[in-house]
């Protein structure tokens, strides 16, 4: 049985993703929510999700959001209620009280929030200003813990 995906946000990224979930036997793209729809307009209406207010209603296997920090903040704790989320605008997690709510919901609902690290999505950015950009330098410090 084909695992079923649904999607917050269609830029970039989730662009990519729809078309590497087609291409994947074992995954269908449930639904889209992009509030553009001018981003979305060659996509067939029958995977559109129209209105926010219906994530909450949708079971599937994962949502992963692909937008921004005020999706997360606007739509995460509906999603997490019955259907386990991956997020990409991890800096929303920066806020504690969300970081802490959207626990709370999991443990209480058993949905699992996946967050993935490194610094993959900066590409994104790096992508959109490449027009405008001379050179990019990459750093990665490794603080030492102290326990």
């Amino acid at each position: 049985m084909k695992k079923r995906i649904g999607l917050i946000g269609y830029g970039r990224i989730g662009s990519y993703l729809l078309k590497k979930i087609r291409e994947d036997d074992e995954l269908d793209m449930d639904f889209i929510y992009e509030i553009d729809a001018e981003k979305t307009k060659r996509i067939e209406d029958s995977i559109l999700l129209k209105d926010d207010r219906d994530l909450g209603a949708k079971n599937v296997d994962l949502v992963v959001e692909a937008e921004d920090f005020r999706a997360v903040r606007s739509f995460a704790h509906e999603v997490l209620k019955k259907n386990d989320m991956l997020i990409l605008s991890v800096a929303a997690l920066a806020d504690e009280k969300l970081s802490d709510e959207l626990r709370t919901i999991c443990e209480e609902s058993r949905m699992r929030m996946h967050i993935p690290h490194g610094a993959l999505l900066g590409m994104d950015g790096l992508q959109d200003a490449r027009v405008t950009l001379g050179e990019v330098s990459i750093v990665t410090r490794c603080a030492r813990a102290q326990f």
